[in-house]
């Protein structure tokens, strides 16, 4: 099963008819390269609020005549709302929820339907189906065009704080492409959520996110990664770009590295990478190849945590588990870093001597010889460029999955006691 994943631009649209039309770039690269799932990050599906809104807070277009829920809100936007967007976006929520909703979903049901595609649809701030709550939160659809299902963020940003109210719960949505678990934001950090979705069948974790510093970034990018490590699965990490328009205060601008994870012993650089956008702050879609049947051999033959149903007490065990953890604050130096508990990190008089020791070159240790030319097959990335049809033209950069190449010319050994390893190398081993 091929999967794209999309790391796009936020920006504030003109009308619906443009945030539509960006939505297509992205799904036309995707159907290009024969994706069956694409994943869209946090807080795109938001911006449809603006191009509903004008000085008065009201919708627009609800004169008579106006049939079509696209026609209805296809009118032109009022420019600038300055740094009062996020106020004004907040007052136009509490009114027009259910109708930005239903925007939301005929929108990304049509896109599914033309397309043929499942959809991760990315979040939005969008009234709860069960209680009407505001929360953030992203839905997904079927190729088929039905909506399948959705998912709440449960630990708010300081953007979505006082805007949306946290979710509460995690479940594995069912798809033709695979169960689908998602996860928005921070959410990501907290492992027994992981978990708790590979217990109800998770085949694929989706990472959806949105982050203003480098450093959150970079730590929601290591926690997929480890999540994905963890419970060998299949991960899907997508994040927006750009202006974070509501944010309470200027910190920065969006940024990320949206990538599609596997199990390292899947990957082919063994680095737990099948794909990852090279730039912070370049719009692009990736896709690679899932092939679930060699998963599927890896839970047999790894030591992978038990996954078995959980029962409804054991369950809430769980959650309430996590709901403990999420409100705890992060420590000031949060750090992702797995560390082996019984490793002494502690400098000790041995460890120095035996870390600043010198050596003749007699007296090293040899770890192993094997016998090959020289010098080694140099290991590069391959960059394979993805160009939009979109207005301004550009052209944005994604790293392929890193391939061995072997060097061509044809030159003699550097020295005749160096060896190295060629793949297809018929020469013993020593």
């Amino acid at each position: 099963m091929i999967v794209a994943c999309v790391q796009p631009r936020v920006r504030v649209f003109d009308t619906i008819d443009d945030y539509i039309a960006d939505i297509r770039r992205y799904m036309n690269v995707a159907i290009h390269q024969d994706a069956e799932l694409i994943v869209f990050p946090e807080l795109l599906g938001l911006m449809i609020a603006p191009t509903l809104m004008d000085n008065s807070r009201s919708l627009r277009g609800r004169q008579s005549g106006q049939n079509s829920i696209f026609q209805r809100a296809n009118l032109s936007f009022l420019p600038a709302f300055g740094s009062d967007l996020r106020d004004e976006v907040s007052a136009f929520l509490k009114s027009n929820a259910a109708y930005i909703n239903q925007l939301y979903v005929d929108i990304f049901s049509n896109f599914a339907r033309e397309y043929k595609m499942t959809i991760v649809a990315p979040s939005g701030y969008l009234p709860d189906p069960l209680s009407g709550v505001l929360r953030n939160m992203a839905g997904v659809f079927s190729a088929s065009g039905d909506q399948l299902g959705y998912q709440s963020k449960t630990r708010l940003s300081s953007a979505d704080k006082g805007m949306v109210s946290a979710g509460r719960s995690w479940t594995v949505i069912p798809t033709d492409v695979g169960n689908l678990g998602l996860v928005l934001g921070e959410d990501i950090f907290f492992p027994k959520v992981c978990q708790l979705l590979a217990h109800q069948g998770a085949e694929i974790i989706i990472a959806l996110a949105a982050c203003d510093q480098p450093i959150t970034s970079n730590r929601v990018r290591i926690n997929a990664i480890a999540r994905a490590q963890e419970m060998q699965l299949f991960t899907v990490l997508s994040y927006a770009i750009g202006d974070n328009l509501i944010a309470k205060k200027k910190t920065g601008v969006l940024t990320g590295h949206s990538s599609i994870i596997g199990p390292r012993e899947l990957t082919v650089n063994d680095d737990n990478l099948f794909i990852a956008i090279s730039e912070g702050d370049s719009e692009g879609v990736i896709t690679a190849e899932l092939d679930f049947a060699a998963l599927r051999n890896l839970h047999e033959v790894s030591n992978r945590p038990q996954t078995q149903p959980l029962s409804s007490d054991e369950k809430r065990k769980m959650m309430l588990s996590i709901e403990n953890e999420m409100a705890q604050p992060l420590p000031p130096n949060f750090d992702v870093a797995i560390i082996d508990q019984t490793i002494s990190l502690e400098p000790t008089a041995a460890s120095h001597k035996e870390a600043t020791e010198m050596y003749t070159l007699d007296e090293l240790p040899i770890i192993a010889s094997i016998s090959a030319r020289w010098p080694l097959m140099p290991f590069i990335d391959i960059i394979e460029p993805v160009i939009f049809e979109e207005f301004s033209g550009t052209a944005h950069d994604a790293v392929a999955p890193q391939t061995w190449v072997r060097d061509s010319d044809g030159s003699d050994d550097e020295t005749e006691e160096m060896d190295a390893l060629i793949f297809d190398s018929e020469t013993p081993i020593d």
